[in-house]
């Protein structure tokens, strides 16, 4: 009876007693002061129509990853893509940290371990059953991810919001980020993922197992886009119309960010 509740709300780990959690993450943005050049004694007189001076170029944060690392990641990440419910089967089993007995819905902390250890970003020796059912609170794995995530090489940010209501703008994520999801007083399972890329527009993407009409699946998904409040996956799990899918997220997340 429980293998067929957590396959049913595709969780991956059972909500815990809530903890108190760390005070919020806040970011600060240092202000840019603006210079004017001194206007000429003198000047032509003209009626043509200033040119409007182009807009600078935008560069996206894309975090302590150099573009290879950022490639490594994405290509680890893709390898895992299993759209339909019988090869997330075949991917969980092929992961080996529960030999026939692992099941795709509760696959999300060993497959993000997986791409993680693939792309050369955290060391292959930690066994990827650890990561089943982790639970990153004090008094339980908390000291394990301190060897996994050392403070000299990773950086551990805690945000206490839903991740339906956090900017993603102004506080995006960056690729190599490994976030734990809390479920919160709404929610029905926590979660674990890793960015896998960032595009152009800003938008964060992971390849993470999903509970679907037909079934749990792996597949490449997309988390926000900045530009567009409401869409990506951390909305749709913060979305009441889905609690039959199960939801995650409304007691934010605790991550651990690649430092340079």
């Amino acid at each position: 009876m429980l293998l067929f509740i957590c396959w049913l709300l595709a969780a991956c780990a059972a909500p815990a007693t809530p903890a108190v959690l760390p005070p919020t993450f806040t970011i600060q943005t240092a202000a840019i002061a603006s210079t004017s050049l001194p206007s000429p004694t003198s000047a032509p007189t003209s009626t043509a129509t200033p040119a409007t001076p182009a807009p600078p170029a935008v560069t996206l944060p894309q975090g302590a990853l150099s573009a290879q690392q950022r490639q490594a990641l994405e290509n680890a990440a893709r390898a895992f893509i299993s759209p339909s419910p019988e090869e997330a089967l075949a991917t969980a089993i092929e992961l080996g940290y529960l030999g026939r007995n692992a099941n795709p819905a509760t696959m999300c902390g060993p497959l993000a371990l997986a791409i993680l250890q693939q792309s050369g970003l955290v060391d292959s020796s930690f066994p990827l059953k650890s990561f089943y059912y982790l639970n990153p609170r004090p008094g339980h794995d908390e000291r394990y991810l301190e060897k996994v995530f050392p403070a000299d090489r990773f950086e551990k940010i805690v945000r206490e919001e839903s991740i339906g209501k956090i900017d993603f703008s102004a506080d995006p994520l960056l690729p190599g980020d490994f976030l734990y999801l809390f479920a919160g007083d709404s929610g029905s399972f926590e979660h674990m993922l890793v960015v896998s890329r960032v595009d152009d527009a800003g938008r964060a993407y992971a390849v993470t197992n999903l509970n679907t009409a037909r079934g749990v699946i792996v597949d490449e998904v997309l988390l926000y886009d900045p530009a567009n409040p409401g869409v990506g996956q951390f909305y749709q799990w913060t979305d009441w119309e889905n609690r039959m899918i199960g939801r995650t997220g409304y007691g934010g997340y605790w991550l651990w960010r690649p430092l340079p």
